[in-house]
């Protein structure tokens, strides 16, 4: 079950959503309870925001959506299943999305999904290839996809191929030459696609990623970027975001669309709004307390140093 809990002043009313009977599934088909599901880390997604392969990568994403919650599950590598959770109400739907079907002898090994305003992006790889299908969240209908296979150019991309590794120790970052190489270190790697609107493009990190080890601290804990001595911070989702958007360890690519019609739109991608924070806070020792949330169509970026709690608006 997942319980909802109303506050109202003093007194609060609890809702329950009730999932007994429903069926769930690993990724070799075995069941799981539905308790199960929630094991693996979850992440909560902010649309207004870029989101890191770090968050997009984990099986379970939660969406919120005014009046209700939309939770998809990656468990399985033929499908997404969303849960969408109606807010005002006890009710809920479950949809079934299918992944891309391979042959017997070329199945999918590795895949993952996000959600996007009305659409779901499905990305999906095997031993030879890799597809991203788009589709409507309430028709099923496919709108749009996009093949590469190993040895072919990947078309619809907008960057270099990008190895990039974070560690406490500094960044360091290189480009591959060949597509194959993108290919056969994403099937080792946990995969996600994330979708961020920007004008009338939207811009789509596709990658894959690999714990380091010896890395460091794990993902969830706060880390600091190449450079910038952190101190205690003040986690929201937003600010979560921008700390995993600083903190991967990956292989990616990054790709423009068109907002309307999803073709692919050529063109050079621009700094995002946590690439600006970060060029700016690049230089600055001694931040701590450091937050970022959304306000408008702005975000702000906040820290305190020497006495002095500071907040800087960045367009996003």
């Amino acid at each position: 079950t997942i319980k909802r809990y109303t506050f109202e002043n003093e007194k609060y009313t609890s809702t329950t959503y009730d999932f007994a009977g429903k069926k769930f599934y690993r990724n070799d088909y075995s069941p799981i309870s539905f308790s199960q599901v929630f094991t693996s880390e979850t992440e909560v997604i902010d649309g207004e925001v870029p989101s890191s392969i770090d968050m997009t990568s984990k099986e379970v994403k939660i969406y919120p959506r005014g009046n209700k919650l939309i939770i998809t599950l990656d468990h399985e590598n033929n499908s997404t299943k969303a849960i969408s959770l109606n807010l005002e109400e006890d009710g809920y739907e479950i949809t079934d999305y299918m992944m891309k079907v391979f042959s017997d002898r070329n199945q999918i090994l590795e895949s993952n999904s996000f959600v996007h305003n009305d659409r779901l992006y499905q990305l999906s790889l095997s031993v030879d290839s890799l597809w991203l299908r788009i589709k409507d969240l309430y028709s099923k209908e496919t709108l749009k996809e996009y093949k590469n296979d190993k040895e072919g150019e990947i078309t619809f991309k907008n960057s270099a191929i990008y190895q990039e590794k974070n560690t406490f120790f500094g960044e360091n970052t290189r480009e591959l030459e060949q597509s194959k190489q993108f290919l056969r270190k994403m099937r080792r790697s946990e995969v996600g696609v994330s979708v961020f609107e920007t004008g009338n493009t939207l811009q789509l990190s596709i990658g894959g990623l690999k714990e380091v080890k010896g890395g460091g601290a794990p993902m969830m804990m706060p880390m600091p970027m190449a450079g910038i001595p952190m101190g205690p911070v003040m986690m929201t989702p937003t600010f979560g975001a921008y700390q995993s958007y600083g903190a991967s360890k990956a292989v990616f690519i990054k790709s423009l669309l068109d907002l309307n019609t999803l073709e692919h739109v050529e063109g050079d991608v621009g700094n995002n709004v946590f690439d600006n924070i970060s060029d700016f806070t690049e230089d600055m020792e001694g931040l701590e307390l450091e937050t970022t949330f959304t306000y408008k169509d702005f975000l702000v970026y906040g820290y305190y140093k020497r006495g002095e709690y500071h907040l800087h608006k960045f367009k996003i």
